[in-house]
């Protein structure tokens, strides 16, 4: 608290958490602002990309989730008698910037493949 005071910081304790990236975080609450504690998060959001912290990698079940949530609504929206030209078209300008997003930071594990 006395770093923030000093250096004119409001931390806003529903949006603050504290990570330990490269080992597992420790059991204790040891960061205290304001009275209250801020626990340990195993994943963070960041710019929009979520990051495991104990293993240092990209979440991308974030992204899988709404190139699929994407995907179902433009297949429910063409119905079944759907031209695959236009699927595919509004599959690549709608779904796929949902998947790739930040994939330049990405390194994925076999898990991920999943």
């Amino acid at each position: 608290m006395a770093f923030g005071l000093q250096w004119d910081i409001r931390f806003n304790l529903v949006k603050s958490q504290i990570v330990c990236f490269g080992s597992k975080s420790p059991v204790c609450d040891c960061i205290n602002i304001g009275g209250k504690f801020i626990k340990w998060s195993d994943r963070i959001k960041y710019l929009g990309c979520y990051f495991r912290c104990g293993r240092i990698e990209v979440d991308s079940s974030s992204y899988v989730g709404k190139f699929y949530g994407a995907l179902s609504n433009i297949l429910n929206v063409l119905g079944s008698r759907r031209d695959e030209m236009l699927a595919v078209h509004l599959v690549k300008a709608y779904c796929l910037l949902s998947l790739l997003y930040s994939c330049e930071i990405w390194r994925l594990n076999n898990n991920d493949a999943e």
